[in-house]
């Protein structure tokens, strides 16, 4: 997935994983929040959890290319424990943005009352 988005082919991918789109450019990333009731915006959130994503991901797929190990080993032996702090984090970021499609309808997501 994160090769197609380095391709430019982000429309064919989930709108879940839109964010990945930002990966590309996540070194001028920064969450614009300097104090603490800038906390209270949805939006600032978001970006928060975003940016955070991205730059563990970065680090990940960066590691990745020093590393002269196997896929298999890289995956379950020297990155296994940042990889399931990654993936626990799109779980927070993904819940994060339904929530607020919840509360403010998205066209991105088509979400069918329960």
């Amino acid at each position: 997935m994160v090769k197609r988005v380095g391709q430019g082919k982000i429309a064919e991918i989930n709108p879940v994983f839109k964010y990945l789109a930002s990966l590309a450019t996540f070194k001028d990333l920064r969450c614009k929040a300097t104090e603490a009731n800038h906390f209270l915006d949805l939006d600032v959130i978001e970006e928060a959890l975003r940016v955070r994503l991205c730059y563990q991901l970065a680090s990940i797929l960066k590691a990745r290319a020093k590393s002269t190990a196997t896929k298999t080993d890289f995956v379950n032996s020297e990155m296994a424990l940042e990889i399931v702090k990654v993936a626990q984090e799109h779980i927070k970021y993904i819940s994060f943005v339904l929530f607020g499609c919840k509360i403010r309808p998205s066209p991105d997501f088509n979400l069918v009352p329960l």
